[in-house]
């Protein structure tokens, strides 16, 4: 079984960059003014210069640079040493379409240093495809041609049946009809797609829009049906039987706070374990493969990269590692 991790290409520092990206995270608004009345630190940006990073954890050797050759090189040995297979990297779109995340980042210019980092490490990259500002269905499709172009070719690059491996976050947001198209053999016939499972309508949808696979990202139980431990089964069973790979993603905890400070009813403290509990109910539900959320997403507080005891930050646990080992034993073990 494949153990595979998403990875992030957003921070930046002044060392490195010109200026921090992420580390100095805007704290975002709620969806309801009268929720957001209660935080008046929304709005506001955390300061990384005054030790106020966006995070409730603090990186070994402090906030990073993702354009950095050498870190980026030290994150694939780290997942590869800890038996990660494949990293799946988020990406924002193309350059020619201003596309950029909620802090103005745009990750493709990072992609060949990242799949060069990659190479010689046996981890391989698959590409996390991000919600940018009017991505629709001609655009998903222009991104397909382009990755293909652009990286096809690049060792580093995970494939199926000789098709790059694309998980699209928030799908949902192109009607299925349109994604039946795009997904189509023989309109793009160098994709292999994993959709995201929030509900249990998200599963009949993949299996009739002619997706290859489901993956449910969120590691706590509270976020989405699809993210409830108790639901994999479920998810499993009915992606399986429609001929789709089933993804469940695991980890040891989640918390946003710090961006987020009125999603705390979301929060789940680290612990062995909770993520063992995860990794129990993930290897019960007999998935295709085994994602772990995240590497280092530190604004949600579920990363697993290297971090350090610090004053005013939680405490680091570094489990991970330890557990990717226990769920390729346990894997073989049944076979």
């Amino acid at each position: 079984m494949k153990v595979l991790t998403f990875f992030y290409l957003w921070y930046g520092t002044p060392q490195y960059d010109g200026y921090y990206s992420h580390w100095n995270h805007t704290v975002l608004p709620h969806w309801t003014e009268s929720v957001n009345k209660q935080y008046a630190q929304i709005g506001t940006s955390h300061k990384p210069e005054d030790d106020d990073l966006h995070s409730p954890y603090y990186p070994a050797e402090g906030p990073y640079s993702s354009s950095d050759p050498a870190k980026l090189k030290a994150q694939m040995l780290e997942m590869a040493s800890a038996g990660v297979d494949i990293a799946v990297t988020s990406w924002w779109g193309r350059p020619s379409v201003s596309s950029a995340d909620s802090q103005g980042t745009q990750t493709d210019p990072i992609f060949p240093a990242m799949l060069h980092a990659a190479m010689d490490t046996n981890v391989k990259i698959a590409f996390l495809l991000e919600p940018y500002h009017n991505r629709n269905s001609t655009n998903i499709m222009t991104d397909i041609s382009y990755i293909n172009e652009q990286y096809g070719q690049h060792p580093s690059v995970y494939k199926i049946d000789d098709k790059i491996v694309f998980y699209v976050y928030d799908h949902y947001h192109i009607p299925y009809t349109e994604w039946k198209t795009i997904v189509m053999p023989e309109i793009n016939p160098k994709g292999y797609y994993y959709g995201l499972v929030l509900n249990p309508s998200d599963v009949t949808n993949l299996i009739d829009s002619n997706f290859n696979g489901g993956f449910t990202y969120f590691s706590s139980d509270q976020m989405s049906w699809g993210s409830n431990s108790r639901n994999w089964h479920a998810v499993c069973d009915k992606l399986l039987a429609g001929g789709l790979d089933c993804d469940i993603s695991i980890g040891s905890g989640y918390d946003d706070t710090k961006i987020r400070p009125w999603n705390s009813m979301n929060t789940v403290s680290r612990s062995a374990e909770h993520f063992k509990r995860q990794i129990d109910w993930a290897l019960a539900a007999k998935p295709t493969s085994i994602s772990i959320t995240s590497f280092n997403e530190w604004g949600e507080g579920t990363q697993w990269e290297s971090c350090e005891n610090r004053v005013g930050y939680s405490e680091c646990l570094n489990l991970e590692a330890e557990m990717i080992a226990g769920i390729k034993i346990n894997n073989r073990n049944e076979l």
